[in-house]
């Protein structure tokens, strides 16, 4: 019965301090080379300078493709910051053609900035994360007239 009893105080301080951490974000440690989702970490990855700066890298070495028509296009790009920062994995999510999602994992690929990776638990993860990049297209105002004959 002793056995029974402290069997039973075990369970309930181990469920306590489980529900604990549950409550806080923390989950219990993982194979090291998982990859987490970056929303759900206690410090989440950032780019040096913060996500602006990140923005304005990517416009300023964004390529944008040659349109008949004014557009608003979106990408979405998922990668994994790596425990050392660099970026791998580079996918894209949502593409709406004319190259640019191919253009988006170039960008992605140029950058050598390292970013500040994600924690939890007090250690280094690696972390998942999504990136929507939101592109306004000006037609292209330089169009190609019929020559005109005299006759």
């Amino acid at each position: 019965m002793k056995h029974f009893y402290a069997l039973m105080v075990a369970l309930f301080i181990s469920s306590t301090v489980l529900s604990q951490d549950i409550k806080q974000g923390v989950s219990a440690p993982k194979n090291p080379d998982d990859i987490e989702r970056s929303d759900a970490l206690q410090v989440k990855p950032e780019y040096p300078g913060g996500i602006n700066e990140f923005y304005k890298f990517v416009s300023k070495n964004f390529r944008t493709p040659e349109v008949d028509e004014s557009m608003t296009a979106k990408i979405i790009v998922s990668f994994v910051v790596e425990k050392d920062g660099t970026l791998s994995t580079i996918k894209v999510v949502k593409d709406p053609g004319f190259g640019m999602g191919a253009e988006a994992v170039r960008v992605l690929k140029s950058c050598t900035a390292k970013w500040t990776p994600g924690m939890q638990n007090g250690k280094l993860v690696r972390a998942s994360y999504m990136l929507p990049i939101t592109l306004v297209l000006e037609a292209d105002d330089v169009k190609e007239e019929e020559p005109t004959t005299k006759e």
